[in-house]
């Protein structure tokens, strides 16, 4: 059996209407930051409850995320943070904003910008308190060490064990308003990271086991939350999954799959699931290339296929192309991709070694 270490020192609260209970999770702080997007939390109206419910706490909202955050708005909410001698930050939405928050919590106690800690810098102080509350079901943020920051063209991945949020809500009522295009693009997000954590030379018996519950869940429930988005009871599942992928890949990280989807977003705004979905038959015919019946990259990549008989279809079906000609992506564009892609973290607990050509060839085939 494997050695392995675990750490996971978020306290969990999971169930329809824990949002509503928050104010009695809080800590004693007075002074709340709270980081979130520029539209969905409006729309979707947890905001507004979020104030509701807190109004006993001072609280500064800082509503300037985007997708896919870049160093610019990290960098600005530290300084209003820092300035307005912020206690505790709140991550409200999806993966960006509670990405978002957590480099902001970070930089709220230390100097410098996010970029200096992107470049091996070493936090002096403890970040603030982070808590985290997901409004779609696919990133798993809210149980991770782990943040993603775009520079320019060029998302890159941020890790720190003082940035596991304190305490995670998830409620699947937040999730109810998700359109249908950003609870396929989200689930599938969830799908790659138990996908890849299960694949990753860093997978263990323990976070196999719930890799492949994660696989499970979400095969099953995504498609019945695509069909029927006020299906309270498959959302509950599929928010469920994607906090246990969440907690795979805080401990395996992400393979190559990630990487590959990287380009696509940064290029051509792809949103990052979808990227994702798009890449993953084709991985997966990467990492069978050449690999013995028995071995165990590919039993695993077996088990995996067991599961969805056709990993292709069940992608296609949800309405996701894994034809990259279909977003307007032509060869190119591949020596850019192969660019951006060599080097990444992600190649290092890959189960195969990855050479620049076999980056060139995943692409050229996918088109």
């Amino acid at each position: 059996m494997k050695e392995f270490k675990y750490f996971s020192p978020t306290k969990i609260i999971f169930g329809e209407g824990k949002f509503q209970e928050i104010a009695n999770l809080l800590p004693s702080a007075k002074k709340i930051f709270v980081v979130t997007g520029k539209h969905s939390s409006k729309a979707n109206g947890s905001l507004d409850s979020l104030k509701t419910l807190l109004k006993e706490k001072t609280l500064l909202i800082f509503d300037e995320v985007e997708e896919n955050p870049g160093l610019e708005t990290v960098n600005k909410g530290a300084n209003i943070a820092r300035k307005n001698e912020i206690e505790l930050v709140i991550g409200l939405g999806g993966g960006s904003p509670m990405d978002a928050a957590k480099c902001i919590a970070l930089l709220a106690t230390n100097d410098g910008l996010m970029e200096n800690y992107l470049n091996g810098e070493k936090n002096n102080s403890v970040p603030l308190p982070i808590i985290e509350i997901p409004t779609t079901a696919g990133t798993g943020s809210e149980v991770t060490q782990h943040a993603v920051i775009t520079i320019g063209s060029h998302k890159k991945g941020f890790s720190n064990q003082e940035i596991f949020p304190k305490i995670a809500i998830l409620d699947p009522m937040l999730t109810l308003s998700m359109p249908q295009n950003i609870t396929v693009n989200t689930g599938v997000d969830a799908l790659s990271h138990s996908i890849e954590g299960y694949l990753s030379i860093l997978a263990t018996q323990e976070s196999d086991k719930v890799a492949i519950e994660s696989i499970k869940i979400i095969k099953e429930e995504l498609p019945k939350v695509v069909q029927d988005g006020k299906n309270i009871e498959a959302r509950s599942h599929v928010l469920y999954a994607s906090m246990l992928g969440g907690f795979v890949i805080s401990r395996t990280r992400t393979i190559i799959l990630h990487a590959l989807g990287y380009p696509l977003t940064t290029f051509y705004r792809i949103p990052h699931g979808k990227a994702n979905g798009a890449m993953l038959p084709w991985v997966f015919e990467f990492l069978k290339k050449g690999e013995h019946t028995n071995s165990p990259l590919q039993e695993k990549i077996s088990s995996i296929l067991e599961i969805f008989g056709d990993i292709n279809k069940f992608i296609n079906d949800l309405g996701i192309s894994t034809k990259l000609s279909d977003y307007g992506i032509t060869r190119d564009d591949i020596p850019r991709f192969v660019k951006d892609v060599w080097g990444r973290r992600n190649l290092e607990v890959t189960p195969k070694e990855v050479k620049q050509e076999d980056i060139e060839n995943i692409y050229k085939k996918a088109l």
